[in-house]
């Protein structure tokens, strides 16, 4: 399956006049991120996608909490989806993030991302 990439923003990526495509595990973790930055009701034509991100963006956040809601987020994208490593760390008003999945299949899906 192919889609249409996005840059850090959100915004289709246009290369040589066309829009780029992305595909495999690269529009996996596209997709993953589009959910995990996605606060659930957010967006009118789903109003179950996303997370809850006011249990991740809050004084003392907990561990538990976050990894949940990331897990959330995962299974949304691939119930088949689990995770191996999770860790996040906040500095000053922002959330690091740093996450490693497998799918059944066996297919590693590693990242870190940060809300602000």
């Amino acid at each position: 399956m192919k889609n249409f990439m996005l840059d850090e923003k959100g915004d289709i990526v246009i290369k040589n006049n066309d829009i780029a495509m992305i595909e495999g595990d690269k529009l996996l973790l596209q997709t993953i991120k589009t959910i995990l930055l996605t606060n659930k009701g957010e967006w009118f034509l789903n109003l179950n996608e996303g997370i809850n991100r006011k249990n991740i963006i809050k004084k003392n956040s907990e561990k538990d909490l976050v990894r949940n809601e990331v897990l959330s987020g995962l299974i949304q994208v691939d119930n088949s989806l689990y995770l191996t490593d999770f860790d996040y760390e906040i500095d000053k008003r922002k959330m690091r993030i740093n996450f490693t999945a497998k799918k059944a299949d066996g297919t590693v899906i590693s990242d870190v991302f940060s809300y602000a």
